[in-house]
C-alpha cells in the first residue's frame, strides 16, 4: 500500500514539475481533463505556476515558509473572486416581478405571422365578399359561341362586355354577381353556361390607429379583415387592447371585436366582417392586466375587463394544469396604494372574487415526475438471464428467484453486482483522494536531488484517463446464507447489472513476477505455491502482494512470515506484486515509471475483463 501511495505522489510530483519547464506551456494551455481532476483549489495552484515567468520563480514560490505563504495568498486571491462570482450568480434582484417571466396573452399570435407594408392580393373571398370598383374577374361562357373574357370592374361600377354591353356589379355581394352574369350571357347565348372567377382583388386603403405598433393608413387587399389589417400594422402595441377593437365605418363604430373570442375560445365570427376602402380600425387602451403563473395551461399576462373573475381569468388561461391537481385553492397577490395582502382563495368563491387593477394569481401546483419503470439486467449462470423490472424494495434473493435459480455451473463466490451510483462515488473518492496529494506534494517541491523527465507528462495522463471505475458492490450471493440473515440481503436499485459467471479453474498472477502468467487452480495450494510457479518476485518488487478474491474482497500478503497464516485462494482469485518504486530515484525513476504505469494498467484492466 506504501507504495502505491509513493507511486503516486512521485507521479504527480512530476506532473507539475513538467509544467514549469516545458516551453511554451503557458501559451498552449494546461490539459483541461488534468485540471478538472484536481478541484477548483489545487487547480488554482496549478495554473498559478503555469502562468510563472520562469523557472527560478517558482522556485521561489515554494521555499520553505516564503512558499507557503506567497501559496496561500494567490489561493485567497482566487478565493474572493469566486465568492464575488457566486454573490452575483445568487443575490436577489430588489426589483423582481412576475411579469418580468411572462409574456401578455396574445402577443406571440402576431409574432407568428409575418408582417409587411406591401399591399396584398391573394384572392381567396367568400360569397359574401362585396364587388368593388379594380376587382378582376375572368368569365367563360360555353355554348354555341365559346366566350373566354377577362373583365375589370370600372370606375362607373360595371363589367363591359364589347359587343354585349354592360353590367353594373359594384356593391353587390359576389354571389350575386355570380347570378347576374349568368343571367345575362343566358339572355344573350341561348343554352349557354357561364363559369365565373375572381381572379384578383383590388386594393383598398384603411387607417390604423390607437395602440397599434405602427399606426398610418394601409393598402391592402379587399376583403381583408381586421386581424389581418392588425398584422400589417405590427400588432397590438404594449398599452394597447385586445379587447376592445372598433371596426368605424363612415365614421360610425359597426362592430366592437374582443379577440379573446377568438384566441382562446376559437370564435372566429368577426373574420364576417370584410373591411371596405376608407374603413379604420381603432385600438383602445388595455383596461388592466393580471399575471397568472403556476398550475395553469397557459401562464401568462392576461388583459381584464371590470369585474371579471378568478373564474373568467382561468378560462382565458386554458383551466388548471395536471401539476394543480389536488388543490381547491389559489393566492392572489394584491397590492393597493397602501399595502400588500395575500387572499387564499378557495374554489368555490372563483366565480364571485372580482379581480384589480394590481392584482397577481399564483396557482399552487406539484411538478410530477413521471416515474420511470425500474429495471435491471441479470446475466450468466441463471435459468433466465435477461432485463427484470423491479418494484421498490425487491431484493436480491427476489431476483435470483424470478431468473428460475443458478444453473449447476454456477459460480456464485464469483458473482458480481455493479451499481452506477456506486461509480460516482468511487470516482469522488478518487477525485478527493488526487487532489489531497496534489496540494501535499505542491507543499514539498524544492528537493535538490529531484529530478524529472518532462516526457513523462503525456504517459501520465494518458495513464489517469484509462483508470476505469465499474461501480462493484461487495456483496453474498448465497441463498442459504441470504435466507439466515435477511440484512445481508441487499436491496436492488434502478440500473443494477448483475453477472453470475461459470466456474473457472484459473489463478490470476501479475506484476512484478518473474513469469506473470494465469495457472490452474490446484485445491490446496497457498499463495507462495502459484508465486513459485511463477518465478518469484522480482528484485524490485515489493514484499508483499495483494490478493483480491473472487467476490471483490482483498488482503495484502508477505510471503515468509510464519506466524502469518496465509490467506486461501479460490479459483479466480488474482495475486498481484506491486513495484517498489521507493527504491528508485532520479534519472533511474524517469526511466522506469512508464512500465510501472503500464503494469498497473494492464493488471486493473485485466481484473475489469474478470468482473465483467
Amino acid at each position: 500500500m506504501k507504495s502505491s501511495r509513493l507511486l503516486i505522489v512521485f507521479t504527480l510530483f512530476l506532473s507539475i514539475k513538467v509544467f514549469s519547464q516545458v516551453p511554451g506551456a503557458a501559451e498552449s494551455g494546461l490539459d483541461k481533463d488534468f485540471l478538472n481532476s484536481l478541484g477548483d483549489a489545487v487547480a488554482g495552484e496549478v495554473i498559478v505556476l503555469n502562468e510563472m515567468e520562469d523557472d527560478a520563480e517558482i522556485d521561489n514560490l515554494f521555499q520553505s515558509q516564503t512558499s507557503l505563504e506567497k501559496t496561500k495568498i494567490l489561493l485567497q486571491r482566487l478565493r474572493q473572486q469566486m465568492e464575488a462570482i457566486e454573490d452575483r450568480i445568487d443575490s436577489n434582484d430588489p426589483d423582481y416581478n412576475p411579469k418580468d417571466e411572462l409574456e401578455v396573452f396574445g402577443d406571440r399570435f402576431f409574432r407568428s405571422i409575418s408582417s409587411t407594408f406591401s399591399p396584398i392580393n391573394m384572392p381567396n373571398p367568400d360569397g359574401t365578399y362585396i364587388v368593388d370598383v379594380g376587382d378582376m374577374f375572368h368569365v367563360s361562357v360555353i355554348g354555341s359561341d365559346d366566350l373566354d373574357l377577362t373583365l375589370e370592374v370600372q370606375r362607373d361600377g360595371t363589367l363591359v362586355v364589347t359587343g354585349f354591353g354592360k353590367i353594373m356589379v359594384a356593391g353587390l355581394p359576389l354571389q350575386e354577381v355570380e347570378i347576374k352574369l349568368d343571367k345575362f350571357f343566358a339572355g344573350k347565348l341561348l343554352g349557354s353556361e357561364t363559369i365565373v372567377t375572381l381572379t384578383s382583388l383590388r386594393d383598398i386603403q384603411v387607417l390604423m390607429i390607437g395602440m397599434v405598433e405602427r399606426s398610418g393608413i394601409y393598402t391592402i387587399a379587399g376583403g381583408s379583415t381586421v386581424l389581418s389589417a392588425l398584422n400589417v400594422a405590427g400588432g397590438i402595441s404594449e398599452n394597447g387592447t385586445y379587447r376592445n377593437i372598433e371596426l368605424i365605418r363612415n365614421g360610425e363604430v359597426i362592430r366592437n371585436f374582443d379577440l379573446y373570442d377568438f384566441l382562446v375560445f376559437g370564435n372566429n365570427e368577426f373574420l364576417n366582417y370584410k373591411l371596405r376602402a376608407g374603413d379604420a380600425v381603432r385600438v383602445n387602451a388595455a383596461n388592466f392586466h393580471v399575471p397568472v403563473t403556476g398550475g395553469v395551461n397557459t401562464p401568462a399576462i392576461y388583459e381584464l375587463k371590470s369585474g371579471e373573475t378568478i373564474e373568467d381569468v382561468i378560462s382565458f388561461a386554458s383551466g388548471f394544469s395536471q401539476d394543480h391537481f389536488g388543490f381547491d385553492y389559489l393566492d392572489v397577490f394584491r397590492s393597493s396604494a397602501t399595502k400588500t395582502d395575500f387572499i387564499s382563495v378557495t374554489q368555490e368563491n372563483f366565480k364571485e372574487f372580482v379581480l384589480l387593477p394590481r392584482d397577481t394569481l399564483l396557482v399552487p401546483s406539484f411538478d410530477n415526475e413521471i416515474r420511470r419503470q425500474k429495471k435491471i439486467e441479470i446475466l450468466g449462470r441463471v435459468e433466465n438471464p435477461g432485463t427484470y423490472f423491479i418494484r421498490d424494495g425487491e431484493k436480491l434473493s427476489d431476483l435470483i428467484s424470478r431468473a428460475g435459480g443458478y444453473r449447476d455451473d454456477a459460480y456464485i463466490f464469483g458473482a458480481s453486482l455493479f451499481r452506477k451510483n456506486a461509480i460516482n462515488l468511487q470516482e469522488v473518492y478518487a477525485t478527493r483522494m488526487y487532489a489531497d496529494t496534489i496540494a501535499h506534494v505542491v507543499g514539498s517541491i524544492g528537493r535538490p536531488d529531484a529530478y524529472l523527465d518532462e516526457r513523462m507528462l503525456p504517459i501520465l495522463q494518458e495513464e489517469l484517463k484509462t483508470i476505469n471505475y465499474n461501480g462493484r458492490l461487495v456483496t453474498t450471493f448465497d441463498l442459504d446464507e441470504l435466507k439466515a440473515d435477511p440484512s445481508k440481503d441487499i436491496v436492488l436499485e434502478d440500473g443494477d447489472k448483475i453477472l453470475i459467471p461459470q466456474l473457472d479453474k484459473v489463478v490470476y498472477l501479475f506484476g512484478d513476477f518473474a513469469n506473470p502468467s494465469n495457472f490452474r487452480y490446484e485445491p490446496g495450494f497457498k499463495p507462495d505455491d502459484y508465486m513459485r510457479l511463477a518465478g518469484g518476485s522480482k528484485e524490485g518488487a515489493e514484499d508483499y502482494v495483494i490478493i483480491v478474491n473472487p467476490d471483490g474482497t482483498s488482503q495484502a500478503y508477505k510471503p515468509g512470515l510464519l506466524k502469518l497464516r496465509p490467506p486461501s485462494i479460490y479459483p479466480g482469485s488474482i495475486i498481484y506484486a506491486p513495484r517498489n518504486v521507493g527504491r528508485l530515484d532520479g534519472i533511474e525513476f524517469a526511466g522506469t515509471l512508464a512500465p510501472i504505469l503500464s503494469s498497473l494498467a494492464i493488471s486493473l484492466a485485466s481484473l475489469n475483463s474478470i468482473n465483467d
